[in-house]
Formats: structure tokens, sequence, C-alpha cells
């Protein structure tokens, strides 16, 4: 993409990890390190024909001489969302996501024709960086610059989709992509003078957590012979679970399960097993008030863990104290 002729206003953005925020708040006067340079925050009515108004508002604004485009610089991956609300003039506009090779989706709204002064198109779709999109099925933004009309627009990227809303209601169709892909800018093009942007908002959205290899069932002979069970956890933030090793709970004969489960739950570093908890009897531990009613194993001889885990690779050692059986690992997901 080239860069545009007229003034560029850069903002840094560190690479956004899931929940933060990046935001440029004029209500706050919240401007940001340079973006002072070329965008001003000023303080008027909503109504721009009310001089004598009681409530007033703040937004940024272009100068005469120095308007394009509000660029945000860093890396965007995973999920996230750009959300900018403003008053718009009848100028294209855009908002492009792009990687390092230029690549990337644009969200544009464009004028009608002077038929339809105050409404824009609007559209997603990709410029070399995923399929799908296109433009609104007929929709435009009605209420576009009638004097004192604000939008708000959000593009949100999750789960390899990228999708556009106006004021809540989607657009148009979603942009697929990889979703490992990083994005290094996000690029605000065809700022005006007539523009009032209230605020513009890059934030990270938390990505859900998914658990993976949940159960195992084996043979316990003890020693090297416990049972050895994986799970992993993906996404951001943690996740509370419950561990189990069931051994008198298990629904069958039994003369052939454990009598006595123990377990110990390792994180995995590097390669290496780290103990992060253990548990015989499970109603002894400390957490275990706070196990469901429906987690719960019906014998005090098994054992079970609440935990709180963040994102990772986790393994359980399953043994038998006293002799050999069948015993159960499990793993619950506890929503929050």
């Amino acid at each position: 993409m080239k860069i545009l002729a007229w003034s560029v206003c850069l903002l840094a953005l560190a690479k956004v990890s899931m929940a933060e925020d990046y935001l440029l708040d004029a209500s706050k006067k919240a401007v940001g390190a340079t973006a002072g340079e070329n965008l001003v925050v000023k303080e008027g009515c909503f109504d721009p024909t009310n001089t004598d108004c009681t409530e007033k508002f703040n937004w940024f604004h272009a100068p005469l001489g120095k308007i394009g485009s509000l660029e945000i610089i860093g890396t965007l991956q995973g999920d996230f969302e750009v959300s900018i609300i403003g008053d718009f003039d009848v100028a294209t506009k855009s908002v492009v996501l792009t990687d390092n090779e230029n690549k990337g989706i644009q969200y544009s709204q464009t004028k009608l024709d002077d038929g339809y002064p105050y409404g824009g198109r609007v559209s997603l779709y990709p410029t070399g960086t995923g399929e799908g999109g296109g433009e609104s099925d007929g929709s435009v933004i009605d209420v576009w610059n009638k004097d004192y009309n604000f939008n708000a627009i959000t593009i949100t990227v999750q789960n390899g989709l990228a999708r556009a809303r106006i004021n809540g209601t989607q657009i148009g169709k979603e942009v697929a992509f990889d979703p490992v892909t990083a994005f290094t800018r996000v690029v605000i093009q065809g700022i005006t003078s007539d523009d009032r942007l209230t605020e513009v908002k890059v934030r990270g959205l938390q990505t859900a957590i998914k658990l993976i290899n949940i159960s195992t069932r084996a043979l316990i002979k003890g020693g090297a012979d416990n049972v050895i069970a994986g799970f992993i956890i993906t996404g951001t933030g943690t996740q509370k679970v419950v561990v189990t090793a069931r051994g008198k709970s298990v629904n069958m004969s039994q003369n052939l399960l454990c009598q006595d489960t123990t377990m110990s739950v390792y994180k995995m570093v590097n390669g290496n097993g780290i103990e992060i908890a253990n548990n015989d009897d499970w109603q002894e531990d400390a957490q275990a008030t706070n196990i469901p009613t429906h987690l719960q194993p019906s014998e005090l001889s098994d054992a079970a863990l609440l935990l709180n885990l963040k994102t990772g690779a986790y393994t359980v050692i399953m043994g038998c104290i006293g002799g050999a059986g069948i015993g159960l690992i499990g793993v619950n997901i506890v929503e929050h």
C-alpha cells in the first residue's frame, strides 16, 4: 500500500495481547504520544447549529492542511476488534488491516450518488488476505452526516473471520482468512477536517478456551505402570478445571477397580514436567467444597482437584495405593 501524500498520523501500538485496549478517547482528551501533531481535540455541540448548547462533547479534529490517515502501527494477531465512533462527512472512508506485505482486509464506506447525499454504501473485502466479503446487500448508513449523527464502526477479527458492523448490525459477508495471520497496521483513511471522531479503539478479545484430550481409563499397576494422561488448554487467560482420578466410583465391577487412587498434576515446561498439585482423598483438598456437586467423586478414596490453569500442556499421573486396579482420569471445564 502506498503512503498517502498528505499528512499521516502515526500512533505506536505494542503487540495487542488479549483483553487489553489501545484507546484514543477524545472525551478524555487522551490524544496519544504523537497524535497531537496532526489531530487536535475540540469541544462542541452535538448539533453544530446550536451554539448555545449545554451538553457538549470532545472530538478529534484534523486541521486544514493536516488531513489524510490515522495509522496505528504494531502487531495484531489472534482475536481483536477495531472500533471507531464518529460523525463522518460524505467523503470515502476506509479502515485497512495490513500485514508486512501490504496484504490485508479493508472496510470501506462510499458516498452514494447526489440523489442520496446523506448515505454511504459499505463493504468489507480482502485485499490479498483471505476470501469472501463483499458489499452490503443494499443497506447504507442512512444517518451518515445529517449534521450531527454519530455512527459506531466495528471490525471484529475472531477465529479467522473478519466481520464489519455499523451500530451493532453486521453488514455484508465476513472475510475468512488464516487465523495465524499477523497484521502490522490499522490505517483509517480519508479523514477530513469535517470529520468528528470521538473514539478510536483497538481491543484484544478473549479467545474461547478449549480443552483437549479430556479423559482416559486404564489398569493401574503402580510405579512405571501408573496411568499417564495429558490435556492442553489453548486460548488466553486462565481456565478453571476439575481433574479427577476415580477408582471405586467408576461404574463397573468393584473387584476390578483401584480401591484408593492418587494423582499428581504437572505443567510441561520446555519438555519437563513441573508438579503443580497432588491429591489422595478428594475431600481433604482445600478447594474440595468449591468443586461443583456433579463433578465430585462419590467415594472419598478417589482423588480430585479444582485448579485454575493458564494456557499450556499438562500431564496427570494416576497411581493406585495398596494394589492394582482400573482407574479413570477425567478433566472437566468449570465455567467462570
